[in-house]
């Protein structure tokens, strides 16, 4: 390839897409030339394409692979906040058990509540 395309000498940016695009065609002739693949454009075509899919395919599997990240880190939160929530729900049985209340009412020092009693109604009902 290298060898017939330096053999061109190119005058101007026409002459140049000119030579390149008839140099991917089989015939020498122009007019059937417009109709004829050769094997090198198809290549050429082939080459690109395989390119393109391979940048999407390294996109994708980037993005991927940083969701995957992203999914462990989120995990590893939710199970910190498992354990911690557990620990909570200890502190808080702890803190609400009878013990725990009879030793903050003497740190308080607090009294029992002595029985109340209400005065009971006659039952009189008053005429208008």
């Amino acid at each position: 390839m290298y060898k017939v395309l330096n053999n061109f000498k190119f005058f101007s940016v026409k002459d140049y897409f000119l030579k390149v695009r008839h140099f991917f065609y089989f015939s020498k002739d122009r007019a059937t030339a417009k109709h004829q693949w050769s094997t090198v454009r198809i290549f050429f075509i082939f080459i690109i394409l395989s390119g393109f899919f391979s940048l999407i395919y390294i996109f994708k599997i980037n993005q991927l692979a940083t969701k995957g990240y992203s999914l462990k880190t989120l995990e590893q939160q939710l199970q910190e906040l498992r354990e911690e929530n557990s620990h909570l729900n200890i502190q808080v049985q702890k803190l609400h058990s009878r013990e725990q209340l009879q030793v903050r009412i003497n740190v308080l020092d607090m009294v029992a509540a002595q029985p109340v009693y209400a005065a009971a109604s006659a039952g009189v009902a008053v005429n208008r």
